[in-house]
């Protein structure tokens, strides 16, 4: 299952926006990815410009997998 590919879904608490993506990699591992790229501010990174510009926190124990396309 960790090779499939799936939509992931996250929610901004104070707006209860939700950002939905897709990835072939593991929820574990793109989580990962976002988080280091917020962090590191990457400026290709969809999710750190949105954090950055807006000073949005991210609900990281929220993300879950809400679809898997086989």
């Amino acid at each position: 299952m960790e090779k499939e590919k799936c939509h992931l879904q996250r929610t901004l608490p104070r707006l209860y926006m939700k950002y939905i993506g897709e990835t072939k990699r593991t929820i574990k591992k793109r989580l990962t990815e976002h988080r280091f790229a917020v962090k590191k501010g990457e400026e290709l990174n969809g999710i750190a410009v949105h954090v950055h510009k807006y000073q949005h926190v991210i609900d990281w124990d929220s993300a879950r997998v809400s679809t898997v396309h086989r």
